[in-house]
């Protein structure tokens, strides 16, 4: 019976038939019309074509979208566009300031980090050792920093290092910078099929390495343990030391390295090798981070101990 009203009160607004009477008398009877609906039609017979092209604008802008990115947007109430009325009274969308870091922790969801990224903040970094007191100093020091400045963290393995990097990120992806995540030791034995035997493919990797805005490479470096002549696990004050990567390895990582430094792209790695030992291994790619990283100003190295001790040296050495 509501129903029924609604149509005849819709219907007794207009002199003439019109298209929107007609669809109203196409609906069969008994079926269930949500009121947004008739809402809808009614807006509809009351407004100029310009002015209710205006209102469905300003309805899609009002309603909320679904998030599940952790940004809250009060322009287009997390949606990610924006609906606006074009110089030919077309209804049109665009994309709002908060897209580009909203794609951003999709994308980064999308390879299993959301959880990552979400738990990974400073405001959850303890801080209940001294050394990680340091560490937390550099990353904030970091993020003062201006211009396309690198960050790299070496070292000790499980003390923090990806935490700290996730969250550097993460304040980037606030500010509209678009980051994109790679973790070595899952994605370097696709890069070396591509490397080896895919030309075309390679190539495509390293324009896109290019033309990244950021990139977080995690794990830089990183495919196994290091094992002695004796087959034992090679250790450093009893940790497990990483080991050294294969000249393959090596030739990639100077590729996207000096692809960074050549476009000018901000950079942040984090390792568990020291940026003494990538020198050793390479003195090019070890030259190229340490330059980029404020010459060294935002060079981290941590100490290998079982319990995470620290020491403090020079910039350039361990804590």
């Amino acid at each position: 019976m509501q129903e029924s009203n609604q149509i005849q009160d819709i219907q007794n607004h207009s002199e003439k038939a019109s298209a929107l009477d007609w669809l109203i008398m196409a609906i069969p009877p008994n079926v269930e019309i949500p009121d947004l609906f008739f809402e809808t039609l009614k807006k509809a017979k009351n407004m100029t074509p310009e002015q209710f092209t205006q209102w469905q604008c300003d309805r899609y802008n009002e309603q909320p979208g679904k998030d599940s990115t952790g940004i809250k947007c009060e322009i287009c109430h997390n949606k990610g566009y924006i609906a606006f009325v074009d110089a030919e009274g077309n209804e049109c969308t665009r994309k709002c300031a908060c897209w580009k870091a909203r794609q951003t922790i999709l994308e980064i969801q999308s390879v299993g980090l959301g959880k990552q990224l979400e738990k990974c903040k400073f405001e959850n970094f303890q801080t209940d050792q001294p050394f990680r007191k340091i560490m937390l100093e550099y990353a904030m020091k970091y993020l003062q920093s201006s211009g396309e400045t690198w960050f790299f963290i070496g070292g000790q393995s499980g003390c923090g290092k990806t935490h700290l990097c996730t969250a550097i990120c993460y304040h980037l992806i606030q500010q509209d910078r678009h980051v994109k995540y790679m973790r070595w030791r899952d994605d370097i034995y696709h890069i070396l099929e591509s490397y080896r035997y895919k030309a075309d493919l390679y190539a495509d990797f390293m324009q896109a390495i290019r033309n990244y805005d950021i990139l977080y490479i995690d794990d830089f470096l990183k495919t196994s343990t290091a094992i002695d002549a004796s087959g034992e696990t090679k250790q450093e004050n009893g940790v497990d030391l990483p080991s050294q990567p294969n000249n393959a390895e090596l030739a990639i990582a100077y590729e996207i390295i000096n692809a960074r430094e050549q476009a000018g792209k901000k950079t942040i790695i984090s390792s568990e090798h020291h940026s003494g030992e990538i020198s050793r291994y390479d003195a090019a790619i070890g030259g190229r981070i340490k330059a980029n990283a404020g010459k060294g100003t935002f060079t981290v190295n941590i100490a290998r101990y079982p319990e995470r001790d620290f020491r403090v040296f020079d910039k350039e050495d361990a804590i």
